[in-house]
């Protein structure tokens, strides 16, 4: 009885010290956000500001590519990708309203047009990129706002979220409740410290150093959590943005693992593709998370972007 009550006493001061520890971790991450030193810029709007990153081409651009972060993922996971395609492209990367220092009610749409309006000495041509998540709001943006649809000459969706899959699991009351479990799950590891002891995000990923830091510490920030719930919600309620014709081409980029299997995985893809009418590249050895996350795979990503900028 005097071990158990050892054990429990000795696990309860870890979790405790685990909590403050994440505690200082997340608002040191935050306030290195906020206050620019994170090596991001931050764009003011009327109702607050973005934070975003903007790199622009070495030579004569081909086209400004425009990336759309996937749920609860920062820029910086851009990584990769930007460094490779900021030789011949323009690249923007940003947060969403909600994550990291970005605090404003505006729609990706209206934030992206807002920064290029201001970067941009013309009107861009746009390649806007969105992986996972981030796929179906690209073709959301694209769909309803009329600045972006004008510009942008392609769409290239990575391992993208599809509409119709995501209205399907949420009408599902047993998945829907799965989906809602796992974010409570992450978000009580996120107070507890316990989620960045293990941290299911960096698994797949292999980043410089300091991006690798910057991807851990945003992924199990609470903050973070909790607007991605509500993102995916709203987002899966309005899942049907996808149905509607694009303006412009569409490329899928899949990744060859999924977490039900590579077969399943290809068909599901596959299935997105079709309904957009839209070619599908499948990046061998690659996973959700790693098809951006690992410098080889982004490479063949960022080579199947130039080719589809010097297209359109």
């Amino acid at each position: 009885m005097a071990v158990d009550r050892l054990a429990l006493g000795a696990f309860g001061l870890l979790t405790a010290t685990s909590s403050v520890v994440a505690a200082a971790r997340r608002g040191s991450a935050r306030s290195a956000r906020r206050s620019g030193t994170a090596g991001n810029s931050l764009f003011p709007t009327h109702d607050g500001v973005v934070e975003y990153r903007y790199l622009r081409a070495r030579g004569t651009a081909t086209a400004t590519v425009v990336c759309e972060n996937g749920l609860c993922a920062p820029l910086e996971g851009w990584d990769w990708l930007a460094t490779e395609l900021a030789g011949t492209c323009n690249v923007l990367v940003y947060h969403r309203a909600g994550y990291g220092a970005t605090r404003t009610r505006h729609e990706p749409g209206e934030i992206i047009e807002a920064i290029l309006r201001e970067r941009e000495a013309s009107d861009p041509r746009i390649v806007y990129v969105g992986h996972s998540l981030g796929g179906l709001i690209a073709v959301d943006a694209v769909t309803r706002f009329p600045w972006l649809r004008n510009r942008v000459r392609q769409l290239v969706l990575i391992d993208s979220t599809d509409a119709a899959e995501l209205a399907v699991m949420f009408d599902s009351p047993e998945r829907r409740g799965k989906v809602e479990q796992s974010f409570l799950l992450e978000y009580l590891g996120g107070i507890l410290g316990t989620l960045a002891i293990a941290n299911p995000f960096l698994r797949e990923v292999d980043y410089r150093a300091g991006v690798q830091r910057a991807f851990g510490d945003f992924s199990i920030d609470t903050r973070n959590i909790r607007n991605a719930q509500r993102e995916l919600r709203r987002y899966a309620a309005s899942a049907d943005a996808a149905t509607h014709p694009l303006p412009c081409r569409v490329q899928v980029v899949a990744a060859e693992y999924g977490p039900d299997g590579p077969d399943a995985h290809r068909r599901s893809q596959e299935s997105l593709a079709g309904r957009l009418g839209a070619p599908m590249s499948v990046v061998l050895g690659s996973a959700h998370r790693s098809i951006i996350g690992r410098q080889e795979h982004a490479s063949q990503v960022a080579a199947l972007i130039r080719d589809g900028a010097r297209q359109s």
